[in-house]
């Protein structure tokens, strides 16, 4: 399971943010990994933090209705093909 798809389903379904420390907890990876990770996930518009540093919460953005599954970065890895000149 990658780092993504544990954070995604540590925050899936809860009504109200978590903490970094809890999110990791919930995901089973270490504090660290999790806050990287959520980082390139705000970057990339996945997830919403509230606050900042130590004291922050995450949450995730939820799909506007009738959202592909393609429109998501983190449902499937991507690559990218180079055409040789």
């Amino acid at each position: 399971m990658t780092l993504y798809i544990a954070i995604t389903t540590a925050l899936d379904g809860r009504t109200a943010p978590r903490a970094g420390r809890d999110v990791a907890e919930a995901a089973g990876i270490a504090y660290k990994f999790a806050i990287d990770a959520l980082g390139r996930m705000l970057d990339a518009g996945a997830v919403v933090r509230y606050g900042r540093k130590r004291a922050s919460t995450w949450a995730l953005i939820a799909a506007p209705a009738g959202a592909n599954d393609h429109m998501n970065p983190f449902s499937k890895s991507t690559s990218i093909a180079i055409k040789p000149s």
